[in-house]
């Protein structure tokens, strides 16, 4: 299941990739793969809306995060000041996904009860 902290920062997550999804139509110049990007982030918000699908859904975060960073570094030629900016969002978006919904929270003791971790 999870603690409601990690369902929290799961729909956060959700957020964040509908209104990236959101963001590639408002684009001037919007071509079919721009629908698709669109596409595949909602597909991974709707994922983390579902606690059973939520684990998947980090995984495959991660790598459209890698891959999408990867296409914008050759679309663009070069590494600039942007992409440098843009890889440390995904970077934190990365962390956020791995630790809130892939990583197994830990039990920790305390006296005698056991509280769950994060």
């Amino acid at each position: 299941m999870g603690t409601p902290l990690r369902a929290v920062a799961a729909y956060g997550l959700s957020l964040v990739f509908v209104f990236t999804g959101l963001g590639h139509l408002i684009e001037t110049e919007v071509a079919l793969v721009t629908y698709l990007t669109a596409v595949v982030e909602w597909a991974l918000a709707l994922g983390f809306f579902i606690p059973e699908t939520r684990r998947s859904a980090g995984w495959m975060a991660i790598a459209v995060l890698v891959a999408f960073f990867a296409a914008s570094i050759y679309a663009a030629g070069s590494f600039t000041v942007d992409l440098l900016l843009r890889g440390l969002l995904d970077l934190a978006i990365v962390l956020w996904a791995y630790w809130f919904t892939i990583r197994e929270p830990r039990a920790i003791e305390f006296h005698d009860e056991v509280l769950q971790h994060g």
